[in-house]
């Protein structure tokens, strides 16, 4: 904050270049998306592509100082010699406690109100130009709690957003896989057999199989 220039001029250029290399391959995708035709159909429609796009730039821009936040301290982590493990990512839809975010994004909040108290009484002009960037570190606990809720996701879909090819035209395997669900329950109960038994005794399975 110290080391950039006062002049609003020079704020306002480096305010505009970021915004540039932010959102400008996003305005690329939808414009592509909008001019190819049958193309906006897929994701539910130019209206519902176009809210798609803009809710997700809006929380893009809120979860970046948190992740850049994150990818820091792992950074540091490593050059300080910590043992890193990659474990496997949560895939199921399990929303994460409230309690669990705020032991998790504290620092993140604290930074963010210390950074924006230092920003005001250092560089005022350069205030308003972070207030992207220190709104999202000071609503990281509800944002990550909010963006973990799978009620939050289902009530977006249900209003058409976010929504993408495969659930507006799903492929032949999806399809089948659905109608394979919905008939497990009632389908009757078989032994359990190895796979290769199966194929070799299943005359539909083995040509589903070869096919």
């Amino acid at each position: 904050i110290l080391g950039v220039s006062d002049s609003p001029l020079q704020s306002g250029l480096l305010f505009v270049l970021v915004l540039g290399m932010l959102f400008l391959p996003k305005l690329y995708g939808l414009a592509l998306q909008l001019t190819t035709p049958g193309r906006a159909r897929r994701f539910g429609g130019a209206e519902h592509l176009g809210t798609s796009v803009l809710l997700e730039a809006l929380f893009s821009v809120l979860l970046a100082p948190t992740m850049a936040y994150l990818h820091t301290r792992f950074v540091l982590g490593v050059l300080r010699g910590q043992v890193v493990q990659w474990t496997a990512q949560e895939r199921d839809d399990v929303a994460t406690p409230f309690a669990v975010a705020a032991k998790r994004h504290a620092g993140t909040t604290a930074l963010g109100v210390v950074w924006g108290v230092v920003a005001w009484y250092a560089t005022p002009s350069l205030f308003p130009w972070l207030l992207p960037f220190l709104i999202g570190l000071v609503l990281s606990i509800p944002l990550s709690w909010f963006t973990s809720k799978a009620s939050a996701g289902k009530k977006a879909r249900a209003r058409g957003w976010f929504v993408t090819p495969e659930e507006t035209d799903p492929p032949f395997v999806l399809r089948r896989l659905a109608a394979e669900l919905s008939r497990a329950p009632t389908a009757p109960r078989v032994a359990p057999r190895r796979g290769l038994e199966r194929l070799l005794l299943d005359d539909a399975l083995r040509d589903l199989h070869f096919a």
